[in-house]
């Protein structure tokens, strides 16, 4: 239908560009006869002046005379030209708006009315698909609604924990390390702990561990961070064998911040539960 609408248009365009082809010749026509008719109407004054001059010999006034005649008969050629013109361009402007251009519209609007039933018919075949398809949308909303009934958050919560949870204790209280006091030892030579200038050493290792939050920013575990089957018994250490950083679950990474805290970096033992599996 783009291509027969297409088609109409053109035709409608090509009948209007020979009607505006027929009025643009109609006003030459018309301006040549204006133009022929005043040099006619100069001529015969001029003719009419030399007649009356006593001086003005005979040639000129044939002359003039000739030349009146002439462009009197070439203004009445333009007139006949014009008037066929005119005669042409009402024809040709009748059959225009009486004849051409009510076809074109009426194929227009046959075009259309096709149209609009090709379209009621897609219409209604569509209709009847959604009609077939509604009771299964029905169906799945039921079913969307029984499984929204069932929706069990304190459920989910403590599938969440039973997955997740570590089994550690929570940590006890830090205790105070007194700094202003020195160590009562005799320093000897076996003494580890005493520097050979025989100065007793302070308690405590002089440096404080980072403190690690399971709440803050994400904890990179190391390489040697204990992981799945990293304790050994019930006191065990780290083992070379814990996996890499980001292989650890949610859950096996916060065990292992537990058990770094614990019985971490020159800290003592480690708490003697093993990491859950998964």
């Amino acid at each position: 239908m783009k291509q027969e609408r297409k088609m109409h248009f053109q035709e409608g365009r090509r009948a209007q560009q020979q009607l505006e082809s027929s009025f643009k010749q109609l006003e030459n026509s018309k301006r040549k006869f204006e133009r022929d008719c005043r040099e006619a109407e100069k001529a015969a004054q001029t003719a009419e002046r030399l007649d009356q001059d006593i001086n003005a010999t005979k040639a000129d006034v044939e002359k003039a005379k000739q030349q009146a005649h002439l462009r009197s008969h070439m203004a009445e050629e333009s007139k006949n030209e014009y008037a066929a013109q005119l005669q042409r361009f009402n024809r040709d402007q009748s059959h225009f708006y009486f004849s051409q251009m009510p076809q074109i519209f009426d194929k227009l609007q046959d075009m259309d009315e096709r149209r609009a039933a090709h379209l009621g018919a897609g219409y209604g075949l569509l209709s009847e698909a959604e009609l077939q398809v509604v009771p299964i949308i029905a169906k799945c909303l039921e079913g969307m609604k029984v499984a929204a009934d069932a929706v069990d958050g304190k459920n989910d919560s403590q599938v969440l924990i039973e997955l997740h949870k570590s089994g550690f204790a929570r940590p006890g209280d830090v205790e105070f390390e007194d700094f202003s006091q020195p160590m009562n030892r005799v320093p000897s030579d076996s003494s580890l702990g005493t520097p050979s200038d025989g100065r007793p050493e302070l308690r405590g290792s002089g440096r404080s561990r980072a403190k690690r939050w399971p709440f803050g920013k994400k904890n990179k575990v190391g390489a040697g961070a204990l992981g799945r089957g990293s304790v050994s018994g019930d006191r065990g250490a780290p083992t070379e064998s814990a996996p890499a950083a980001g292989t650890l679950s949610p859950g096996q990474e916060f065990s292992s911040w537990l058990l770094a805290r614990a019985g971490g970096k020159g800290g003592g033992p480690a708490i003697g539960l093993g990491v859950p599996q998964g």
